[in-house]
């Protein structure tokens, strides 16, 4: 096995042991704890599929191809449509961003780290105030250049999404 393929499972058996995914409640993307319905199948796409599920694919409202809350500051090369296009797009860097966040465009949306995530900073109020995106230095939350995404969606985090979104990306963002 690769250390990816060991990272992968590490991280899925570790949310097994928190009682992440013990409980099926359709397509919520959590459970009745408000942790992430994870699959338990080993397979990369999972940790990804129960984050989509538990949030991410509300941010399709604006960041999808059509999206009835797309306006003309709207990130141009995200797309939460489906879990595919969100690993696809959370793999590239932000684009087409106007006014103050444009200084963060270039940027990635996903780092080495969480605390290097621009993902993180636009749905984690704690990071946003500390933010400051690796080789953008005016891409950081001092400067207003990182938006607060997580009260524009319309509906509340799970409990254990950013943990697990956190966890997620530090195992690499399989």
């Amino acid at each position: 096995m690769t250390f990816r393929t060991l990272t992968v499972l590490a991280t899925v058996l570790l949310m097994a042991s928190l009682g992440v995914g013990c409980f099926d409640f359709g397509d919520s993307g959590t459970d009745a704890q408000g942790g992430l319905d994870v699959p338990q199948d080993g397979s990369a796409v999972t940790v990804l599929a129960a984050l989509h599920g538990a949030y991410l694919r509300h941010c399709a409202r604006c960041h999808a191809p059509g999206a009835p809350g797309a306006t003309s500051e709207t990130e141009k090369s995200l797309d939460f449509s489906t879990v595919e296009t969100t690993r696809r797009t959370l793999r590239g860097k932000a684009t087409g961003l106007v006014g103050n966040q444009q200084a963060c465009n270039g940027a990635s949306f996903l780092g080495a780290t969480w605390r290097e995530s621009l993902l993180v900073a636009v749905l984690d109020e704690d990071l946003r105030r500390t933010f400051m995106a690796p080789g953008y230095p005016e891409c950081n939350g001092a400067t207003g250049a990182v938006s607060a995404m997580e009260t524009r969606v319309g509906v509340s985090m799970p409990a254990t999404f950013l943990p697990d979104l956190r966890a997620w990306i530090d195992a690499g963002a399989p």
